[in-house]
């Protein structure tokens, strides 16, 4: 995890305290962004962070702005509430989703750092800029449940998430083991052997810097989606003939629903 108040070389007890409260945000939130509906119900902790327009990193990372945004979404299944009906909601969610994309990673990464701080400008905008795009993955699976509208662009978000991780090439970089949550995204939207090879290195990598438990969980229950898909794109080409079934495998996963159906699988995870 990063130092958020040697991001800046900065230490105080009020940096310390801020960092108590981004801990537990950063738990809360992307915590309940992938558990069951209903399962956590306590209010969001973001509330009590003195947030600005380029307000400073999460330990793993993370913009708050970002993190804020992932929030919004996560109350949606938190809560188990049905806005499908609600045109206004929606409409809150995708405002907030325009936002989160136009949001600036590279000048709140500049924002954040100084000649001092153990983590580049540049590093620090790469970093922002995975947790934008598995944030923006993630929103837009959790809004098309709730519209009931399929996603053809997925592949190719997931395509891009997994550019944006070039940098971390370099061998014994640290910075990999911050990103098991997008990581993750990553995978349960993956549709092909590739991406999904991609992932499972990715994730050993974490796990061989940071030794985490939940990069193993991870894992295991990316296992388990992507054993469900496979099994339901099998059954379902038998309807169709040998000329329709490689089209209809090509689309098959834009009305793939992976966030309703982590939502059913048994046991519970934190990947952070």
């Amino acid at each position: 995890m990063l130092d958020v108040g040697a991001m800046k070389g900065t230490s105080s007890w009020d940096n310390n305290l801020q960092s108590l409260l981004y801990d537990a945000a950063m738990l809360q939130t992307f915590g309940s962004s992938l558990a069951k509906p209903g399962v956590l119900t306590s209010a969001s902790t973001l509330s009590s962070i003195r947030a600005s327009a380029f307000s400073t990193v999460t330990p793993n990372g993370c913009p708050v702005q970002i993190l804020s945004t992932v929030e919004i979404f996560a109350s949606q299944r938190r809560h188990d509430f049905v806005f499908a009906e609600n045109t206004s909601n929606i409409v809150v969610l995708e405002d907030a989703l325009q936002k989160m994309r136009s949001y600036d990673i590279v000048s709140w990464a500049v924002h954040n750092t100084t000649e001092d701080s153990k983590v580049s400008s540049e590093d620090l905008a790469r970093l922002g800029t995975i947790w934008q795009l598995s944030a923006d993955i993630y929103a837009c699976r959790v809004l098309a449940c709730l519209t009931g509208s399929t996603l053809a662009s997925e592949s190719l978000q997931v395509q891009g998430l997994i550019a944006a991780y070039a940098f971390l090439e370099r061998e014994d970089d640290e910075l990999i083991k911050c990103l098991i949550w997008p990581t993750f995204i990553a995978g349960a939207a993956s549709t092909t052997c590739e991406a999904r090879t991609w992932v499972l290195k990715t994730l050993d990598r974490i796990w061989n810097r940071g030794h985490c438990a939940n990069t193993k969980n991870a894992t295991k229950v990316l296992g388990k989606l992507w054993e469900k898909y496979d099994q339901t794109n099998l059954s379902s080409s038998h309807i169709y003939n040998s000329s329709n079934a490689t089209e209809y495998l090509s689309m098959g996963y834009s009305v793939w629903d992976w966030v309703n159906e982590l939502s059913r699988l048994e046991g519970s995870w934190l990947f952070i």
